[in-house]
Formats: structure tokens, sequence, C-alpha cells
């Protein structure tokens, strides 16, 4: 089984920033809403463990990775975007962050991309979301 962990460094009202990682060697950032008690469209998701998969994406009509039974959310996915302008929710990854922004988004959903398709043909994949409180 190939599980992989977003860490958070902050979560208060700036963007919430932190590290994707996946073994071996794969580490990339991350860039989400901040903090607002789990409010669709204006918060991160809570902390826990989600099964990952691909779907379909009714907005972006194309198989993106998704996290499962999120408490009170749906369709939270993991997909490219520079800034907080970008998401509603999901987690949005970058090779490089500076200033709440994320740069070579696209390259690293790549990265991740290839990474989770040969993972979940091992099995299943769960994702760890978890907030590093000594950020």
């Amino acid at each position: 089984m190939s599980d992989f962990r977003v860490v958070r460094d902050h979560m208060d009202l700036t963007p919430t920033t932190g590290s994707l990682t996946c073994p071996p060697a794969l580490n990339l950032f991350t860039l989400e809403l901040p903090w607002a008690n789990n409010a669709v469209g204006v918060s991160c998701i809570p902390v826990g463990k989600y099964r990952c998969i691909f779907s379909m994406s009714a907005r972006w009509k194309k198989l993106m990775p998704e996290l499962l039974n999120v408490p009170g959310r749906a369709s939270i996915r993991i997909h490219g975007g520079n800034t907080t302008a970008d998401t509603e929710g999901c987690i949005l990854l970058g090779m490089g962050s500076l200033g709440g922004v994320l740069s070579h988004s696209q390259k690293a959903l790549g990265y991740f991309t290839d990474w989770l398709s040969t993972a979940i043909h091992e099995g299943p994949v769960y994702c760890e979301v978890a907030y590093d409180e000594r950020a």
C-alpha cells in the first residue's frame, strides 16, 4: 500500500501552505484556503485520512485525483493552481512556493498524477492531511 501526506505549516487567516510527500522521494508544495471551520468554498478541509482515487470531474471534464469521504464536503480534488483564487477548497500543488503563490503547478501535478497512477495499481491509496504544530 502506498500512501502520501499533506503536512500544513499553518492554517490561519492567510493561505494554508504546506507540503505533499509521496514515497520514496516526491516532495511538492501545497496551497489551500485558510481554515474556516470547514465551510464549503472558503475553507481548507479538516485534518484526517482520506482515500484518493481518480474520478471524472464534472467541472473540468477530465479524470482528476479526488479525496473521498471528506466530512461535509464533496469533489475535493488535488489539482494545479497558483493562488487561493484557483481553489474552492481543493489542494493545489506546485514545485515552489513564495508568499502564498505556487510556481510550476502543472509540472508538479504531472509528477503527482504519475506517482498516483502507479500507486493505485498496487492497491488503495490514502492521503493523510496533518498539521505541523511546530511550524
